[in-house]
């Protein structure tokens, strides 16, 4: 075969210059294709000796670990091969894969994430998050990566119209059953205001604690992964991907699921010329920027975690507070980007899109000022009227200097935040 014939010349590179870690590499594509993993792996195993930050052996025998089963041995390549190359969007797809197989669907889905931002393009990473959504029965979400991954590349694979099938059997499924007769309302409230290497902020943490409290007097159960009272303050990147997660899972048991974010935020650019906005756990630097899609926390992962929640889903972000993140040409200085609109979902911003938030001169930022005076004078008022009454009186409080911003998608207007 034309392998065979590839493979001869590749060993004879080989003896003739034996230092080459190219011959090694394509000899090893040669065994990949042929389907001979054990010799292929043997050959990158020769290529990564001589080049150890070779990220293209890294992800390429990783797939061979994936395809004989060492999932564990597959997911140490991945992770090494981001290390030296952290915009490898092969790299996050096949470790999101490998997550997915492990059962690990949200890590899957956050790895998938980054392949996108990174690759845009690229139907395989669709697929393999639709897969994840599928597996966690969010069908809309699933339904649509996966229709998006057909449109791209008609060729994926006839498994990804497989699971498209069964996503949208259980979103008929989902619409044939009764409502949830869920009362309960829960929420999540995070005060990040300690940050040794960007700058701290006066009222993140006092904003959170008033916010908790309003809410809690307002019939929320405020969620914490260690079971303790109060809101979140000062989380590192683990302790708030940990705190997500907790939140989600109890989601899917709430009628009302809602997230309040006070602390350091900003939009970056991740690949080419697309940006996404990130808020910043305390544990991140300047020099984190170019690994914003590991060392952040994207809205779109916030999202997801209000998502399981039976009839309202609510995000507020008070994040777009002066910090001293410098990012030339990988990132933006100032603001937040527009949101995209989810279905039945609100994301309010404390300001327009690229605009400063101000942190307040007082013990509480204007914006979660505003929002506790009408939480107090209009509880139950609809939801977009009481969240437009909010922006007004921000506004107000501000001389129009700032404006918050709502993006919403909600299937009943009507709904309030509380009962």
């Amino acid at each position: 075969s034309q392998y065979d014939l590839a493979i001869l010349d590749y060993q004879i590179s080989i003896r003739l210059q034996p230092d080459y870690y190219r011959a090694y590499f394509n000899c090893g594509n040669a065994y990949y294709y042929k389907e001979n993993y054990d010799q292929a792996i043997l050959y990158y195993d020769e290529a990564l000796k001589l080049k150890p930050d070779l990220a293209e052996a890294l992800v390429n025998r990783a797939a061979i670990y994936f395809l004989k089963g060492e999932l564990d041995r597959a997911l140490q390549d991945y992770e090494q091969a981001i290390r030296v190359k952290p915009d490898h969007a092969s790299a996050y797809a096949g470790k999101g894969n490998v997550n997915l197989q492990k059962g690990q669907y949200d890590k899957a889905i956050q790895d998938q994430d980054i392949a996108i931002r990174l690759k845009p393009d690229y139907a395989l990473a669709y697929a393999y998050r639709g897969n994840a959504f599928q597996k966690l029965q969010q069908n809309d979400q699933a339904i649509a990566d996966l229709e998006k991954a057909l449109a791209l590349d008609a060729r994926v694979g006839d498994w990804v119209t497989s699971v498209l099938s069964e996503a949208r059997a259980g979103r008929a499924a989902q619409g044939s059953r009764a409502p949830k007769s869920a009362t309960r309302r829960i929420a999540m409230v995070i005060g990040n205001g300690q940050y040794p290497f960007i700058g701290n902020l006066k009222n993140a943490e006092n904003d959170a604690l008033k916010i908790a409290d309003a809410l809690k007097a307002r019939g929320y159960d405020i969620i914490r992964s260690d079971g303790a009272a109060g809101p979140y303050l000062n989380l590192s990147k683990a302790q708030m991907d940990a705190a997500l997660d907790t939140f989600q899972i109890q989601a899917e048991a709430a009628d009302v699921a809602l997230i309040w974010f006070a602390g350091h935020g900003s939009s970056f650019k991740v690949a080419d010329q697309q940006k996404d906005n990130f808020l910043l756990p305390i544990d991140f630097g300047s020099k984190d920027a170019p690994d914003i899609l590991t060392k952040g926390i994207s809205v779109e992962r916030m999202k997801r975690a209000v998502i399981p929640s039976a009839r309202l889903r609510v995000l507020i972000i008070d994040a777009c507070r002066d910090n001293n993140v410098e990012v030339p040409m990988r990132g933006l200085k100032r603001g937040l980007l527009p949101e995209a609109r989810n279905k039945d979902m609100i994301v309010m911003f404390s300001t327009q899109p690229g605009n400063q938030a101000d942190d307040g001169d007082g013990e509480l930022s204007p914006f979660a000022e505003g929002f506790l005076e009408e939480l107090n004078a209009n509880p139950k008022a609809f939801i977009l009227s009481f969240l437009s009454a909010v922006s007004g009186r921000v506004k107000a409080k501000t001389g129009s200097v700032q404006v918050p911003e709502v993006f919403s998608s909600v299937s009943d207007p009507r709904l309030t935040l509380v009962k």
